[in-house]
């Protein structure tokens, strides 16, 4: 199975975005190493995250595809869920997250949520922690 995944860049405060213009002398790319560490490759060559403390937040995708909008959700993301389950109705706000080894959406107030993958429910996603902090908001 390949991990997917993408980069927040809290230094420059936006999805880190690798550049291939090695003709140019410009190449930076983030790699992800067998054991889970970040490396920088640039044009001068590889280094490794420890260089660069807390510049980079991985973030990683569920592998839920919401087909309607063509999004594939990540972590991280903020989502509005609405649904019918036998006895539960939901129309909640949450952040996706990987808890006890599932994919959840716990509620902004932090208390508990829903299972991200739930039969009969409809997930939108409306935005994520890093460009959207205003979404937190209760």
């Amino acid at each position: 199975m390949r991990v997917n995944y993408r980069v927040w860049d809290k230094e420059n405060n936006k999805w880190f975005k690798p550049t291939y213009e090695a003709y140019k002398g410009n190449l930076e790319e983030l790699l992800l190493t067998a054991n889970g560490d970040l490396v920088l490759r640039t044009i001068d060559g590889i280094t490794h995250e420890s260089s660069f403390p807390n510049r980079f937040e991985k973030v990683v995708f569920t592998g839920l595809l919401i087909l309607k909008d063509g999004i594939e959700v990540a972590e991280k993301d903020i989502v509005h869920i609405v649904g019918v389950i036998p006895g539960v109705e939901m129309n909640d706000v949450g952040i996706v997250k990987f808890i006890d080894g599932s994919w959840m959406i716990e509620k902004i107030d932090g208390s508990n949520g829903w299972d991200l993958f739930q039969e009969g429910v409809e997930v939108e996603v409306i935005g994520n922690v890093f460009e959207n902090p205003d979404l937190l908001k209760y």
